[in-house]
């Protein structure tokens, strides 16, 4: 493939043999020749059969670039690969337990070259676990506009918009504002969305359904919160408060909201340290203390500081006991609740 290429796929790739063939033959299924997109496949480690899956694709589509990391990187880190080596003038990520319609790529495409978009944003369509598709609509088509006016029509719900894979970005602007995702492997499209739009000049909503997120039981919204989640979320308010910082002279409005933001997922993920299993809340522990010089530094973390680590390793003592009941209680609290809607919902 050379250099002229109008899209490049970018599919983060982790255990997903039960949904990577929906995903990719939804990337095949489109109306411009395979020559002029790559499929670039970043396996990150997967122990399933997801690796042998692809490899079969690639045999029958050359376009499909396979990627296969040394050590797991999590979904930030993933996507990072892919967009180092990706070759297409504009990119789209996507998650390889989802899926998008058919057809799309050159409608797309047309709208991003005869507008000279930074970023092109859609709606998205769920899917749930009985494969019924619902669609909900966040905002009105929009003329092309600065992404930060966009993200003000939101107001306080900006997040609402915060996922990468319902948008279409220009490789050369993610360059130019080197932008990369973080480290986190939970929750990393927000930051990373809210940068790109925030700086992008040339940016345009329209009220299209083209990308369906799947539900997965096993992707990682979907699972209990363990010390990677726990680290993640605590990442990426850092990252929140880092931003605010920067737009702080420029966008007064937005940075307030951002830092709010920032401190409720902070006192939100506190919280569930109770909850973590033994060994989840040691490597919390020593995630801090590894961190610690740097929270210091930055003076993002007004009123926490020390009491922050201290405040983990003093409950630490005490939970060896305690957090199983307390975890069994609060499932036990959830079956409860979920009888009860599932039981309204009957009437």
């Amino acid at each position: 493939m050379g250099n002229n290429l109008k899209l490049s796929f970018i599919v983060p790739c982790y255990n997903v043999e039960k949904y990577i063939k929906d995903c990719l033959d939804s990337l095949f299924a489109q109306d411009i020749p395979e020559s002029e997109y790559e499929v670039i496949c970043v396996n990150d480690c997967s122990t399933d059969c997801t690796r042998g899956i692809i490899l079969d694709y690639k045999r029958k589509h050359p376009n499909i670039v396979l990627i296969d990391h040394d050590t797991n990187k999590k979904l930030g880190l993933t996507r990072n690969s892919g967009l180092k080596i990706a070759q297409g003038k504009y990119v789209w990520f996507i998650d390889s337990d989802d899926y998008i319609e058919n057809n799309v790529i050159r409608k797309l495409i047309n709208e991003m070259e005869e507008l000279e978009l930074d970023i092109l944003n859609f709606e998205l369509s769920r899917v749930d676990k009985s494969n019924v598709v619902i669609k909900r609509k966040i905002a009105d088509t929009t003329d092309v506009i600065l992404g930060s006016q966009f993200i003000h029509q939101f107001g306080e719900n900006w997040q609402i918009n915060g996922s990468a894979y319902t948008k279409i970005f220009r490789r050369s602007y993610l360059e130019s504002r080197n932008l990369l995702f973080s480290k986190s492997s939970y929750l990393e499209d927000q930051i990373y969305s809210l940068r790109a739009l925030f700086f992008a000049k040339r940016f345009k909503h329209i009220e299209a359904y083209f990308y369906y997120y799947r539900f997965n039981p096993n992707s990682i919204l979907n699972t209990r919160m363990t010390s990677d989640k726990y680290r993640s979320v605590f990442l990426l308010a850092s990252d929140l408060f880092i931003f605010s910082h920067e737009i702080e002279e420029e966008d007064k409005k937005l940075c307030f909201s951002v830092n709010g933001i920032a401190l409720w997922y902070l006192n939100s993920v506190l919280k569930q340290f109770i909850f973590l299993k033994r060994m989840d809340r040691n490597a919390v522990i020593l995630f801090f203390k590894e961190e610690m010089p740097a929270i210091l530094k930055s003076g993002y973390f007004k009123g926490f500081k020390y009491q922050l680590l201290s405040h983990h390793e003093l409950i630490n003592k005490y939970l060896f006991v305690i957090s199983p009941l307390l975890r069994l209680v609060r499932q036990c609290k959830r079956k409860t609740i979920n009888k009860l809607l599932n039981a309204i919902v009957k009437k």
